[in-house]
């Protein structure tokens, strides 16, 4: 009879352990691998958010110190670019003024009667002062022109490192809030959503100010026009005092 129960007991501890077995083993089963490897990914992304953030941060700062270093580039270009017309000007000017005192020279020689004497150097004063006032007309041209490129590129090169400074800025926000949220214990999986979410759309209302930006060219354009027509203007308004006064020193040697 004990016999019989011992068996009986036995069976039992027997499906009773079967059934517990599973449970057990279930229970202390290791993570999967993936889901295991996710985590690892999601802890790493966090640690590694301090790093970002100064690499970040750098790579912007050399973008910025590039860009500086290209428009000074263009500046000095442009500035040296203005020299040399300027140089080229004053060498044509000067030929300009030498060949007209050679021939004056050889008109004084032809010179016979105190008339046509008195006609050449009335002559060679108003040419000099139409000559005068044709160059300041240029210059003064010129000068408008420049002062209105030199304020564009100034005006736009403020506005693009203003526009630099913001998206350094916000994306230092942006990952400055991905650590917080990452030591709060919101999942790596949603910092990260949200960092890439923010950083796209940073960088999106940075192009978008960028090429609102780009009407230099048509300043420039315009400036130009303003230019031709003033400079067309002063050789017209030349020509027509030029015309004037040589009729009057004509009339003088057909006495």
């Amino acid at each position: 009879m004990k016999y019989k129960k011992f068996i009986q007991f036995s069976v039992s501890a027997l499906v009773v352990g079967l059934l517990v077995l599973p449970a057990v083993s279930l229970a202390t089963t290791t993570i999967p691998k993936q889901i295991r490897d996710r985590a690892k990914t999601g802890d790493k992304f966090c640690s590694n958010l301090a790093t970002k953030l100064t690499e970040q941060n750098k790579r912007l700062v050399d973008r910025l110190s590039k860009f500086n270093a290209k428009k000074t580039d263009q500046l000095k270009k442009i500035g040296e670019n203005r020299l040399n017309i300027d140089k080229k000007r004053a060498d044509l000017r000067a030929k300009v003024d030498e060949n007209r005192d050679t021939r004056l020279v050889k008109l004084e020689a032809r010179a016979s009667t105190t008339e046509q004497k008195a006609a050449i150097a009335t002559f060679r004063e108003t040419l000099k002062t139409i000559t005068d006032a044709r160059r300041v007309a240029v210059d003064a041209a010129i000068k408008a022109y420049r002062d209105s490129v030199d304020k564009a590129l100034a005006d736009r090169k403020v506005a693009v490192e203003s526009a630099r400074t913001t998206l350094q800025t916000t994306i230092t926000g942006i990952l400055e809030k991905a650590k917080t949220d990452c030591a709060s214990g919101v999942s790596a999986e949603t910092v990260r959503a949200e960092l890439n979410a923010s950083v796209k759309v940073a960088r999106e209302q940075f192009a978008t100010t960028i090429k609102g930006l780009d009407k230099v060219k048509e300043v420039i354009t315009a400036a130009a026009n303003v230019r031709k027509e003033a400079v067309t203007k002063a050789q017209t308004d030349f020509k027509l005092a030029y015309e004037k006064a040589l009729v009057t020193l004509k009339e003088a040697f057909k006495k």
